[in-house]
């Protein structure tokens, strides 16, 4: 930050010490942060071999580098919108990886095929649709 009087500064020499003094250091890099753009002090914060990352605003976060190598935003398709882009699984293994099965079912498309999984009578199941708690689904869904 072309401040090397803070580099010896005991105050902020350790992160103890740095977050014992959060109330003095933090206004300092805050001047540094309104006097540059986000690229600039991010270019001199990496140079510097700080961990560092953008704050992003969620269009930020589709064009981010970082989030296409990552693959955390995938694109499924959706019934009303075309394609909808959604988390991918954060978590995926080099032996199991998983992946997104289908994207999220409307409401209620999938109660009638829970309630078959739970022993739910079928008979019930038959009422409840004949009442118009469920929506029927045609034979050949589960």
């Amino acid at each position: 930050m072309g401040r090397p009087d803070l580099i010896t500064d005991p105050r902020f020499a350790t992160n103890t010490a740095r977050v014992a003094n959060n109330d003095i250091l933090d206004p300092i890099v805050a001047a540094f942060m309104a006097a540059h753009t986000q690229a600039e002090a991010l270019a001199v914060f990496e140079q510097a071999g700080v961990t560092v990352g953008p704050v992003c605003d969620p269009a930020d976060l589709m064009d981010s580098q970082f989030i296409r190598e990552r693959e955390a935003l995938i694109s499924l398709p959706d019934a009303d919108m075309g394609r909808l882009p959604m988390h991918n699984i954060p978590a995926r293994l080099s032996a199991t990886p998983g992946a997104m099965a289908r994207p999220a079912p409307a409401l209620g498309a999938d109660t009638t095929a829970i309630l078959r999984l739970i022993d739910v009578d079928p008979a019930t199941i038959e009422t409840l649709q004949a009442r118009g708690v469920l929506k029927a689904t045609a034979p050949d869904q589960p």
